[in-house]
């Protein structure tokens, strides 16, 4: 059977223009236009005329890929395709480095190196997790489907060559963890004050330089910029930018043009932080939203609330709206401000957009790019290690620590916000947010897990150390665990995996701790959690998995004063009164055991 040629297998492809060294596919990756994706095959290789027939290679597979593997129902997404083409360039770059010029070439043992290779530093990934090493072994697994098909690809079956020690050895559980709180609270107000300080000043003198523009029709490149930075020098004040260069820690003789690019990209830096990490949307949904995208909702009362407009890319492309409020409003109008010569001569309504790099003001024509991961991520990591950041983080910093850390602001204060948390996300149900979340973005099972370990941890150490006690839940721990037994054979950590192996978890509650037990349950809850609707103060208090010890003993205090004062209303109603002493003789009751003097 004759091999087809990269004509004919270029014909099978829908919506492709194939020049000898881009190709341009229209793809599915807006949902209100069709956006396009350029793959560049030029300036792979060093030495290109020794290389033009694996080249051709390449783009055969690469055909034949796109007709049969691109996409369902004739969708394609953007970031897909230009993950496999990176996935192949690497692969091309180290088979010339290894002098292989064919894809059948390639030997069997040499593919653990190859995957070393991908992992170096030289292409900025380090060691992979198990994940996404198996996304690039499936390259490998398409080549020798593809050579089975037109004869161009490897000849053997890459799953029969790795085995789970290879991977093993070449990868590791490196998935994205949530920015610790010590670590993310500062950060965050660094970007409130940034955003409600400094970054007014800096766009408005970039805003009042624009308005003075002249006309650059005709101009040159050259010519343009030299008039723009005459321009800045004319029109600004020098106590003003040396104001400005305090506010970033830069040197009072730092050019202005540069200092007002560098302002800019803080403000531009810190609302994608803001963005991130206050509504936990993706970074390819941040990169999507448009001007406009604030818009005001009217709930069934009637109330109008602000909501973020969008697109979700997980799982299709879909329309959705993220509740907003007064901060996250004030970063999309900011990142508005810094576009609006970009909306308004150029029509391009993207929030996120990409000018030159050395460019401070804009000008009709000028050439606009999409931001792209890699240009967020280092905005991010840029702004986080700045030197006029109050605490400078020089560890790494992903666009996707935003979506864990969100979730991790919610579900660590209180796990009942996880049914808000869940349609936040778009997801179908809370448990899927709660415990069978295992998406590749977030994996919110493994945080809740961590989060009630540490919980019962803590709640267990208080009730054993305590003196005194009340509840049903406390006076067992403290008669089974209170022994010397306890204390020579068995460690806290080690109780509180066995409690959670045997289903015991601590729910939320704000006048004690519920070691939460589905079968002892006063409030007849089931295995999620307890019942919303029976579960009150009074079930609680004579409920087998509740105790209380001095940390709650405040709320008990604040009850029996309310309730009290509640008595000294000469117009209470009788059966109201008899509700309020039976609370005072409950709180008394816990009090009473938990501040008893031993």
């Amino acid at each position: 059977m004759r091999s087809p040629t990269l004509v004919s297998l270029l014909e099978k492809v829908n919506d492709i223009r194939a020049g000898p060294r881009v190709w341009t596919l229209g793809t599915s990756e807006n949902v209100d236009d069709v956006r396009e994706l350029s793959l560049n095959w030029w300036n792979i290789f060093d030495k290109k005329s020794e290389s033009a027939a694996l080249t051709l290679q390449a783009k055969r597979f690469f055909a034949w890929f796109l007709s049969t593997h691109s996409g369902k129902s004739g969708e394609r997404s953007a970031a897909t395709l230009r993950n496999y083409f990176t996935h192949l360039r690497v692969l091309l770059v180290w088979m010339v480095k290894n002098n292989i010029f064919s894809f059948r070439d390639i030997p069997q043992e040499q593919i653990a190196d190859y995957l070393l290779f991908r992992n170096s530093l030289q292409f900025g990934d380090g060691p992979q997790a198990s994940r996404t090493l198996k996304g690039k072994v499936r390259l490998l697994e398409l080549l020798f489907e593809s050579n089975l098909r037109i004869g161009v690809g490897v000849r053997f079956r890459v799953d029969t060559l790795l085995d789970h020690r290879v991977i093993i050895k070449l990868s590791q559980d490196n998935r994205w963890q949530p920015l610790p709180e010590e670590v993310a609270v500062p950060l965050l107000k660094d970007c409130v004050d940034w955003i409600r300080g400094p970054a007014g000043a800096f766009l408005d003198v970039i805003e009042m330089c624009q308005e003075k523009k002249d006309s650059v029709v005709g101009k040159s490149k050259e010519l343009r910029k030299s008039e723009d930075h005459r321009l800045i020098k004319n029109h600004c004040e020098p106590a003003e930018m040396s104001r400005l260069a305090q506010l970033l820690k830069l040197p009072t003789d730092t050019t202005w043009g540069k200092l007002l690019r560098l302002g800019r990209k803080e403000t531009v830096a810190a609302c994608s932080f803001i963005l991130l990490f206050f509504t936990g949307v993706r970074v390819s949904e941040l990169l999507s939203l448009k001007r406009g995208c604030i818009t005001q909702l009217r709930h069934t009362d009637g109330q109008l609330f602000p909501y973020l407009v969008g697109v979700i890319r997980k799982g299709g492309v879909r329309r959705h709206q993220w509740v907003a409020y007064d901060l996250i409003a004030e970063a999309v109008t900011l990142l508005e401000r810094i576009n609006e010569p970009i909306f308004v001569s150029n029509g391009d309504d993207r929030l996120l957009a990409a000018p030159p790099a050395t460019a401070v003001l804009m000008h009709p024509g000028m050439r606009f790019t999409r931001k792209r991961v890699r240009d967020v991520n280092d905005l991010l990591k840029i702004f986080a290690a700045a030197q006029n950041r109050a605490r400078p983080i020089r560890t790494r910093v992903h666009s996707h620590q935003g979506r864990e850390t969100f979730a991790q602001f919610v579900g660590y204060r209180d796990k009942s916000g996880l049914d808000a948390l869940a349609a936040h996300y778009a997801h179908a149900h809370k448990r899927v947010t709660d415990s069978s979340y295992l998406g590749h973005d977030v994996d919110l099972s493994r945080m809740m897990v961590e989060k009630d370990k540490q919980d019962l941890g803590r709640a267990l150490e208080d009730i054993l150390s305590t003196t005194n006690i009340a509840g049903g839940a406390g006076d067992y721990l403290s008669k089974r665990f209170k022994t010397e037994a306890f204390r020579g054979k068995e460690t806290l950590q080690v109780t509180v995996d066995r409690l959670i192996r045997q289903g015991v978890r601590l729910a939320p509650c704000n006048w004690g701790y519920c070691l939460y037990r589905a079968e002892l349950s006063a409030c007849r809850g089931d295995a999620k959690g307890p019942s919303d609707i029976n579960r009150t103060v009074s079930v609680c208090s004579s409920c087998s998995n509740f105790s209380v010890t001095t940390k709650h003993g405040g709320w008990w205090q604040d009850r029996k004063q309310r309730n009290q004062l509640f008595l000294e209303n000469e117009n209470t109603p009788l059966m109201a009164q008899q509700l309020a002493r039976s609370r005072i003789q409950e709180c008394d009751e816990i009090l009473d055991k938990i501040y008893m003097k031993v």
